[in-house]
């Protein structure tokens, strides 16, 4: 074709209304430009993962509460139980044991 009809390859790049720039220049501003497709979805994903970080961090500050709620929970109750065995022992002294 570049030997028959030069003419043609050269409009096929070079038509100011048809040719390949314009068409990718077109392409290229509908997916990447300032409204592009592409950037529509970037902005999106970039939204969506500023959501999801902020969700983690809540969901870890409350495991943290949990966390601490559950160990002075179990510290209390080992308190509770240390303050029983030593009234079971008290009372065991006093009143010695029944066999």
């Amino acid at each position: 074709m570049l030997r028959d009809d030069l003419g043609s390859v050269e409009a096929f790049f070079s038509d100011a209304t048809h040719g390949l720039g314009v068409k990718l220049d077109a392409y290229l501003e509908k997916a990447i430009g300032e409204a592009g497709s592409m950037t529509a979805r970037q902005t999106t994903l970039t939204r969506q993962a500023g959501s999801i970080d902020t969700q983690v961090a809540d969901m870890e500050k409350q495991v943290q509460q949990n966390r601490e709620r559950l160990i002075a929970s179990f510290v209390a109750m080992e308190q509770a139980q240390a303050n029983i065995n030593q009234q079971l022992q008290y009372l065991l002294q006093r009143f010695g044991t029944t066999s």
